[in-house]
Protein backbone atom coordinates (compact mmCIF):
# COMPACT_ATOMS: atom_id res chain seq x y z
CA UNK A 1 0.00 0.00 0.00
CA UNK A 2 1.87 3.44 -1.19
CA UNK A 3 1.70 5.79 1.30
CA UNK A 4 0.34 9.64 -0.34
CA UNK A 5 -2.10 10.95 2.82
CA UNK A 6 -1.13 11.50 6.26
CA UNK A 7 -3.22 9.00 9.01
CA UNK A 8 -4.90 10.95 11.50
CA UNK A 9 -5.08 9.56 15.24
CA UNK A 10 -8.74 10.19 17.12
CA UNK A 11 -8.93 11.12 20.64
CA UNK A 12 -5.75 11.33 23.47
CA UNK A 13 -3.58 13.41 25.10
CA UNK A 14 -0.22 14.22 23.16
CA UNK A 15 2.19 15.86 25.67
CA UNK A 16 3.30 18.84 23.31
CA UNK A 17 5.44 20.57 25.40
CA UNK A 18 8.01 22.65 23.18
CA UNK A 19 9.40 23.73 26.35
CA UNK A 20 11.19 20.46 25.80
CA UNK A 21 13.13 21.41 23.03
CA UNK A 22 15.24 23.78 24.87
CA UNK A 23 14.74 23.45 29.07
CA UNK A 24 16.38 20.04 29.26
CA UNK A 25 19.44 21.20 27.57
CA UNK A 26 19.66 24.47 28.97
CA UNK A 27 21.65 24.82 31.95
CA UNK A 28 19.52 28.17 33.31
CA UNK A 29 16.10 26.12 33.33
CA UNK A 30 15.07 23.75 36.44
CA UNK A 31 13.96 20.60 34.86
CA UNK A 32 12.14 19.89 38.20
CA UNK A 33 8.52 22.48 37.43
CA UNK A 34 8.35 20.85 34.00
CA UNK A 35 8.09 17.20 35.85
CA UNK A 36 5.59 18.33 38.04
CA UNK A 37 3.59 20.05 35.19
CA UNK A 38 3.83 16.62 33.02
CA UNK A 39 2.48 14.59 36.27
CA UNK A 40 0.03 17.21 37.17
CA UNK A 41 -1.70 17.26 33.78
CA UNK A 42 -1.88 13.23 33.45
CA UNK A 43 -3.47 13.53 36.66
CA UNK A 44 -5.85 16.03 35.57
CA UNK A 45 -6.30 14.92 31.76
CA UNK A 46 -5.69 10.76 31.32
CA UNK A 47 -8.85 9.44 30.99
CA UNK A 48 -7.18 6.21 32.94
CA UNK A 49 -7.16 8.21 36.04
CA UNK A 50 -3.78 7.15 36.85
CA UNK A 51 -2.93 7.60 40.89
CA UNK A 52 0.39 9.86 41.67
CA UNK A 53 1.75 6.59 43.19
CA UNK A 54 1.96 5.01 39.88
CA UNK A 55 3.59 8.35 38.36
CA UNK A 56 6.01 8.51 40.41
CA UNK A 57 6.85 4.87 40.01
CA UNK A 58 7.23 5.68 36.50
CA UNK A 59 9.81 8.73 37.03
CA UNK A 60 11.71 6.24 39.68
CA UNK A 61 12.38 3.61 37.26
CA UNK A 62 13.28 6.20 34.40
CA UNK A 63 15.73 7.94 36.64
CA UNK A 64 16.94 4.20 37.81
CA UNK A 65 17.83 3.19 34.16
CA UNK A 66 19.83 6.52 33.30
CA UNK A 67 21.78 6.38 36.80
CA UNK A 68 21.77 2.84 37.58
CA UNK A 69 20.56 2.69 40.91
CA UNK A 70 17.90 2.75 42.73
CA UNK A 71 15.32 5.41 43.01
CA UNK A 72 12.49 5.43 45.60
CA UNK A 73 8.93 6.55 44.27
CA UNK A 74 8.53 8.16 47.44
CA UNK A 75 11.56 10.43 47.11
CA UNK A 76 9.55 12.08 44.34
CA UNK A 77 6.01 12.17 46.06
CA UNK A 78 4.08 16.10 45.93
CA UNK A 79 6.57 18.95 46.40
CA UNK A 80 9.40 16.66 47.48
CA UNK A 81 9.88 16.01 43.68
CA UNK A 82 11.07 19.42 43.34
CA UNK A 83 13.68 19.29 45.84
CA UNK A 84 15.02 16.10 44.41
CA UNK A 85 15.46 17.31 40.98
CA UNK A 86 17.41 20.27 42.04
CA UNK A 87 19.77 18.10 43.43
CA UNK A 88 19.97 15.62 40.98
CA UNK A 89 20.63 19.01 38.42
CA UNK A 90 23.52 20.07 41.16
CA UNK A 91 24.64 16.03 40.99
CA UNK A 92 24.03 15.61 37.50
CA UNK A 93 24.36 19.16 35.37
CA UNK A 94 25.80 17.84 32.18
CA UNK A 95 23.51 14.79 32.43
CA UNK A 96 19.99 16.43 33.67
CA UNK A 97 18.12 16.60 30.39
CA UNK A 98 18.68 13.51 29.52
CA UNK A 99 17.56 11.92 32.75
CA UNK A 100 14.52 13.94 32.62
CA UNK A 101 13.84 12.99 29.09
CA UNK A 102 14.16 9.65 30.41
CA UNK A 103 12.03 9.71 33.69
CA UNK A 104 9.27 11.57 32.12
CA UNK A 105 9.13 8.75 29.33
CA UNK A 106 8.60 6.36 31.87
CA UNK A 107 6.31 7.90 33.67
CA UNK A 108 3.94 8.51 30.39
CA UNK A 109 4.48 4.71 29.98
CA UNK A 110 3.24 3.64 33.02
CA UNK A 111 -0.06 5.23 32.83
CA UNK A 112 -0.55 2.55 30.52
CA UNK A 113 -3.12 5.01 28.31
CA UNK A 114 -2.54 4.19 24.59
CA UNK A 115 -4.19 7.36 23.49
CA UNK A 116 -1.11 9.36 25.54
CA UNK A 117 2.32 9.97 24.10
CA UNK A 118 5.31 12.22 25.23
CA UNK A 119 6.81 13.70 21.80
CA UNK A 120 10.47 14.35 22.29
CA UNK A 121 12.54 17.33 20.54
CA UNK A 122 12.92 14.77 17.60
CA UNK A 123 9.45 13.78 17.58
CA UNK A 124 8.44 17.42 17.40
CA UNK A 125 10.63 18.32 14.64
CA UNK A 126 9.64 15.54 12.56
CA UNK A 127 5.89 16.61 12.98
CA UNK A 128 7.11 20.12 11.95
CA UNK A 129 8.86 18.69 8.72
CA UNK A 130 5.34 16.38 8.23
CA UNK A 131 3.62 19.76 8.35
CA UNK A 132 5.37 22.30 6.60
CA UNK A 133 7.29 20.60 3.84
CA UNK A 134 4.97 17.40 2.61
CA UNK A 135 7.49 14.94 2.15
CA UNK A 136 5.61 12.82 4.59
CA UNK A 137 2.67 11.38 4.31
CA UNK A 138 0.32 8.21 5.03
CA UNK A 139 -2.05 5.78 4.10
CA UNK A 140 -5.31 7.82 4.37
CA UNK A 141 -7.42 6.83 7.93
CA UNK A 142 -8.57 7.69 10.89
CA UNK A 143 -7.66 5.60 14.13
CA UNK A 144 -9.06 4.82 17.32
CA UNK A 145 -8.92 2.49 19.82
CA UNK A 146 -11.35 0.22 20.88
CA UNK A 147 -9.28 -2.52 22.78
CA UNK A 148 -6.81 -2.75 19.75
CA UNK A 149 -6.19 0.04 17.07
CA UNK A 150 -9.20 -0.22 14.87
CA UNK A 151 -10.09 2.43 11.67
CA UNK A 152 -12.48 4.80 12.46
CA UNK A 153 -12.60 6.11 9.16
CA UNK A 154 -11.15 5.71 5.52
CA UNK A 155 -10.44 8.96 3.07
CA UNK A 156 -11.38 8.91 -0.12
CA UNK A 157 -9.79 7.85 -2.80
CA UNK A 158 -6.84 7.38 -0.29
CA UNK A 159 -4.66 4.40 -0.71
CA UNK A 160 -6.06 2.78 2.02
CA UNK A 161 -9.65 3.21 0.13
CA UNK A 162 -7.83 2.14 -2.79
CA UNK A 163 -6.18 -0.71 -0.71
CA UNK A 164 -9.49 -1.85 0.57
CA UNK A 165 -8.97 -1.03 4.27
CA UNK A 166 -12.54 -0.33 6.24
CA UNK A 167 -13.81 0.54 8.89
CA UNK A 168 -14.10 -1.38 11.84
CA UNK A 169 -10.60 -3.10 10.49
CA UNK A 170 -8.14 -3.75 13.43
CA UNK A 171 -4.26 -3.07 12.80
CA UNK A 172 -2.36 -6.01 14.21
CA UNK A 173 0.74 -5.56 12.64
CA UNK A 174 2.15 -2.82 10.47
CA UNK A 175 5.29 -3.75 8.30
CA UNK A 176 5.65 -6.46 10.87
CA UNK A 177 5.60 -4.73 14.02
CA UNK A 178 2.93 -5.27 16.36
CA UNK A 179 0.92 -2.39 16.90
CA UNK A 180 -0.26 -3.89 20.25
CA UNK A 181 3.47 -3.66 21.81
CA UNK A 182 3.27 0.28 20.76
CA UNK A 183 1.53 3.47 22.14
CA UNK A 184 -1.54 4.84 20.25
CA UNK A 185 0.82 7.31 18.93
CA UNK A 186 3.64 5.32 17.86
CA UNK A 187 1.55 2.45 16.13
CA UNK A 188 -0.55 5.48 14.14
CA UNK A 189 3.00 7.12 13.26
CA UNK A 190 4.20 3.55 11.92
CA UNK A 191 1.62 4.44 9.21
CA UNK A 192 3.82 7.85 8.07
CA UNK A 193 6.55 7.66 5.54
CA UNK A 194 7.70 9.14 2.22
CA UNK A 195 4.84 9.25 -0.53
CA UNK A 196 5.06 6.69 -2.98
CA UNK A 197 6.31 4.46 -0.24
CA UNK A 198 5.29 1.00 0.54
CA UNK A 199 3.51 -0.48 3.81
CA UNK A 200 2.13 -3.83 4.83
CA UNK A 201 -1.31 -4.09 7.14
CA UNK A 202 -1.83 -7.30 9.06
CA UNK A 203 -5.19 -6.29 9.90
CA UNK A 204 -8.56 -8.31 11.48
CA UNK A 205 -12.13 -8.08 9.38
CA UNK A 206 -14.39 -9.58 11.84
CA UNK A 207 -12.87 -12.09 13.01
CA UNK A 208 -10.76 -12.94 9.70
CA UNK A 209 -6.89 -12.15 9.38
CA UNK A 210 -5.90 -10.36 6.35
CA UNK A 211 -2.74 -8.70 4.68
CA UNK A 212 -3.13 -5.54 2.69
CA UNK A 213 0.13 -4.65 0.95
Amino acid sequence: MKLSFRGRILGGILLLFAILQWSLNAQTVQPGPLVAEVRQKLLQESIFAPAEVTLNSGLARGLGEGLGEKVEPQALAGSVLLGYWSQLAAREPQRVGALTQRALERMVESVSDPYTALLTPQDMAREREMMSSGRFAGVGVELAWQGGLVVAGVIPHSPAAQGGLQVGDFLQRVDGQATKELTFYRAGDLLSGAPGSQVKLDIVRRGRPLTLT
